[in-house]
């Protein structure tokens, strides 16, 4: 079901582009990709980036989200410059680099010390789904 609805964004003409996915999901997605009448549908690897990368959001499941938004990058900055003539875009390797690393998302493996209370850590994660709460778990972000 998240699959459907996640696949429900790709609209007709666009790229769609996903990160590796349970087989099932995959079928799914795929699924949706053509009945949208996608013009091109891919599966981005994680190795997209390497290990090195630094993230802003330090976790190592989101490597895969890192390497789908530093593709989603590129392909945009192509498609934008084969369609614009007026100026180009160039979105470069080290661009990407600096913007996964300087990527926040509150709430989301969020650390926070609290200022009143030296001794306390608060470790929140606004996991929105079953699968979401299985990673940190299985990871132990924490």
């Amino acid at each position: 079901e998240i699959a459907w609805q996640k696949a429900g964004i790709f609209k007709k003409g666009s790229l769609a582009l996903t990160i590796v996915q349970h087989p099932e999901a995959s079928k799914i997605i795929e699924k949706r990709a053509a009945e949208a009448n996608v013009r091109s549908y891919a599966v981005v690897r994680e190795d997209r980036i390497t290990r090195n990368q630094k993230l802003g959001i330090e976790v190592d499941h989101q490597y895969q989200n890192a390497a789908l938004a530093a593709e989603i990058s590129s392909q945009w900055s192509d498609y934008f410059n084969e369609k614009n003539t007026e100026y180009t875009v160039k979105v470069t390797s080290d661009i990407i680099s600096r913007g996964l690393e300087s990527a926040k998302w509150q709430g989301r493996t969020h650390i926070l010390k609290s200022a009143a209370y030296k001794n306390i850590t608060w470790y929140v994660d606004g996991a929105h789904n079953i699968e979401s709460m299985q990673v940190i778990h299985m990871h132990d972000t924490f």
